[in-house]
């Protein structure tokens, strides 16, 4: 009784018994008890039977005689049952859509831990894949080696995510262009643009990488060029810049090309694309150009027609002077036989 006291005071106020209070249902309880016990005092009279009974009493089947008391009893027993069933269906019947929306919760929560495995997987994968395109080369960066010191060719390759780091190299030739200002030997500043075509030492990449970084050749090339072109400039005089360029260009290739090998950098290429001087002197190199080409064809004319040109010239010579000398009547023609009297025959 103290039970079923303490659950019908536990049920919500809208699940009560309509219009009965729980002092009116503790005594149908009662009085459906009792008329269970004086059924019970019948059992010499009457055989075994089951008859449900929620409180768990014990009830046994009736003679023919008293089958309509029992039914009576049952009746009312019955009646309390349901009334005391009734909070609990509610209750049940409440819950019903609460379960179909937490089934449905639970379907959506996991959906959604599903979709997190697979998102995490994905971006575990992608961190641990690197690519290697043609032409490059990577070095890898180790949080606990430090850099390897073998270099990964092309392809895809795989890594540790967060312990280790590629650095992309592009070993493909690859041109770069920079100016000098530059005294020559006899003090004249010459303005000269070099170009070279370089690219890395693969075996060497590592070495790259711990001192100079990824922009090796912006930070080496530039130094290097100034300082090789100062030094070969400086040995030549400006004009010579102009005609012996083939030779000053071997020189600035052999020692630029020494140089960069110590930065473990190779240059297929060295070729000065661009050499002026200061205005003034650039009208004497032209006239001294000309000079120097006329002296040439001169050569060539003499070697070609023989020594007729010579005399030629001789002839246009002496023929104005003798005009000269005409003009002029201070002048004293003396023969060329060295006889000082003039109409002496020295054979008298």
């Amino acid at each position: 009784m103290l039970e079923e006291k303490n659950k019908i005071k536990q049920w919500p106020l809208k699940h009560r018994v309509h219009n009965k209070n729980i002092n009116q249902i503790e005594s149908e309880i009662q009085k459906t008890v009792e008329l269970f016990l004086q059924l019970l005092k019948l059992q010499e009279d009457i055989g075994l039977a089951a008859v449900g009974f929620q409180f768990g009493l014990r009830t046994w089947a009736v003679k023919e005689y008293e089958l309509n008391q029992l039914d009576i009893y049952f009746k009312r027993w019955l009646s309390v049952n349901l009334h005391l069933q009734a909070p609990f269906q509610d209750q049940n019947q409440s819950k019903t859509p609460e379960n179909g929306s937490s089934q449905a919760r639970s379907f959506l929560t996991n959906i959604a831990r599903a979709a997190f495995s697979v998102g995490i997987g994905a971006t575990v994968l992608n961190a641990s894949l690197y690519t290697v395109d043609g032409g490059q080369r990577a070095v890898l960066f180790d949080r606990f080696r430090g850099v390897i010191e073998d270099t990964v060719g092309e392809g895809t390759h795989f890594l540790i995510p967060w312990l280790q780091k590629p650095f992309i190299f592009d070993i493909r030739t690859r041109p770069h262009t920079f100016s000098s200002v530059s005294g020559t030997k006899d003090l004249q500043m010459v303005n000269l643009t070099l170009r070279v075509l370089s690219r890395p030492e693969v075996n060497r990449l590592p070495d790259i990488f711990k001192t100079l970084g990824l922009e090796y050749d912006e930070k080496v090339l530039p130094s290097i060029g100034n300082e090789v072109l100062k030094a070969v400039v400086a040995q030549f005089n400006a004009d010579q810049l102009l005609t012996e360029r083939p030779h000053v260009s071997a020189l600035v290739r052999e020692s630029l090309i020494r140089r960069a090998k110590d930065f473990n950098i190779v240059l297929d290429d060295v070729a000065i694309t661009h050499l002026s001087y200061e205005q003034e002197r650039r009208a004497a190199i032209i006239r001294a150009e000309g000079e120097s080409e006329s002296a040439k064809l001169i050569s060539d004319a003499t070697a070609a027609a023989g020594m007729g040109l010579i005399e030629l010239r001789k002839i246009e010579a002496a023929k104005e002077n003798a005009t000269s000398m005409c003009r002029n009547g201070n002048v004293v023609y003396l023969p060329s036989n060295n006889n000082m009297l003039l109409g002496v025959n020295p054979g008298r």
